[in-house]
């Protein structure tokens, strides 16, 4: 999960590399957190049901799930890199237009 959403933050060329590295460092305790949260789950679903549905629910939603995730982390790291550039570009003109 990790190497694939770095690789498409390293990929993302129109970004600064400062704010990738931010991004890959960020990414790197979202999806650690999100182990965490899988592994719990998981064991939760192995006490309580029978091993075949725990393992169905592991690999099937599971998987699915951290696609998700990483896709929503990847989404809200380059949205919000662009809102804020957005945001420069609109005070930056309001400035121009002052003078």
């Amino acid at each position: 999960e990790f190497a694939l959403i770095t690789a498409s933050m390293l990929a993302t060329f129109d970004r600064p590399l400062w704010k990738r590295v931010e991004g890959i460092a960020f990414a790197f305790i979202a999806v650690f957190v999100l182990n965490i949260f899988r592994i719990a789950v998981s064991l939760y679903f192995v006490a309580n049901n029978s091993i075949s549905f725990s393992e169905l629910f592991h690999d099937l939603l599971f998987r699915a799930f951290l696609v998700i995730a990483i896709a929503g982390i990847y989404a809200t790291w380059y949205l919000r890199l662009s809102v804020s550039k957005g945001a420069n570009k609109l005070k930056n003109s309001k400035n121009y237009n002052n003078r």
